[in-house]
């Protein structure tokens, strides 16, 4: 009888904690990057971002560059608002992108310089657009292992000239995984990008952009990554062009009348095109090769699977790149709700 007790607590002890465990949820707050230059959204933008429940919006001000001329990091592509009505409805997180090669060639007074230049541009456009209750601000650059002390002296740096936001960086997935080399940037919470992944520049490479088997080989050390990270997902696709079989560059939003037309030629994942053509402004010429990389929505969920097993963040926000009617309208509402449902 005894023994039947002790069989029976240790057999409830078991469901207890298996159910406790199916039970576990991550609690994740919906958001998108907004890559524009020119923020004026679409209708249709606007209603598929508030069908998903999207409050906050990762707004990107501004690049930094490295001008040869000047020999000075200068401020590019920045943003213009048309529409400030509906961006005040949400909450925004300014969004810095920082070249590499930028950090490559400067000295810590230049950074000094750079970091007082940041901040004065973000107040700017702050202040301008009157954006308020700015709560996050986050710096975008794929740092490396020569560049890391510079940049994190940069961001030590601007975390003290905004004392009163939170200052979060974004991590690709070769950071995530050769931390120790990389380093770990001195922010209190991360966005780790779930997106390019592969050798973009390979000609036999399938899908750079999203590939859940690679995927799996970045993220053993997810759950002890040392800050808290957010999530970002890739809704977007585009055409690699090779010439001479070597990587030439990237063309977004192809014209499907192209490349459904007798000037493309299909050869299983590739597509050669077969006369000199113009297309979005770009030469393309006979004998250039195409290669078509999506965001698939199983990979996605794939990659979403993986990530809830893993996860360092319980509460964490989850967000699309990026804001754009021709992307989103390649994925259904429910299809955008499931993978971020799939979270919880």
């Amino acid at each position: 009888m005894r023994k039947l007790t002790y069989s029976s607590l240790i057999l409830f002890l078991v469901i207890f904690i298996a159910c406790t465990e199916r039970q576990k949820s991550i609690s994740i707050e919906p958001a998108i990057y907004y890559w524009k230059t020119i923020v004026n959204p679409t209708t249709f933008e606007k209603r598929r971002l508030d069908s998903l429940k999207i409050q906050t919006v990762y707004l990107k001000f501004f690049d930094v560059e490295w001008n040869e001329a000047s020999q000075k990091a200068v401020p590019a592509a920045k943003m213009i608002i048309s529409d400030t009505a509906w961006l005040r409805t949400k909450a925004i997180i300014p969004t810095v992108f920082i070249t590499n090669e930028t950090l490559y060639h400067l000295d810590s007074n230049a950074i000094k310089t750079l970091s007082e230049n940041v901040s004065q541009l973000i107040s700017k456009y702050i202040q301008s657009y009157q954006l308020a209750d700015v709560k996050e601000i986050q710096i975008d650059c794929d740092w490396t292992e020569t560049t890391k002390n510079k940049y994190f002296y940069l961001l030590d740096l601007l975390k003290e000239q905004h004392k009163d936001q939170l200052l979060s960086a974004t991590i690709r997935l070769h950071q995530l995984k050769y931390r120790n080399n990389t380093g770990i940037p001195p922010v209190k919470k991360g966005l780790l990008m779930c997106y390019n992944m592969g050798n973009l520049q390979s000609l036999s490479s399938s899908n750079s952009i999203i590939d859940s088997q690679e995927f799996a080989k970045y993220i053993n050390t997810l759950s002890t990554y040392p800050i808290s990270l957010d999530i970002g997902l890739p809704l977007f696709d585009w055409y690699v062009l090779f010439r001479g079989n070597k990587f030439a560059g990237l063309i977004q939003n192809m014209p499907e009348g192209f490349i459904n037309s007798p000037e493309v030629q299909k050869e299983g994942s590739l597509y050669l095109v077969k006369k000199d053509t113009v297309i979005e402004g770009r030469l393309l010429n006979a004998d250039d090769i195409l290669r078509h990389e999506t965001s698939d929505y199983k990979s996605i969920m794939n990659v979403v699977q993986q990530l809830k097993n893993k996860m360092n963040n319980p509460s964490s926000k989850v967000s699309f790149f990026h804001c754009d009617s021709i992307t989103l309208s390649k994925y259904s509402l429910y299809e955008t709700k499931n993978i971020f449902d799939a979270f919880r």
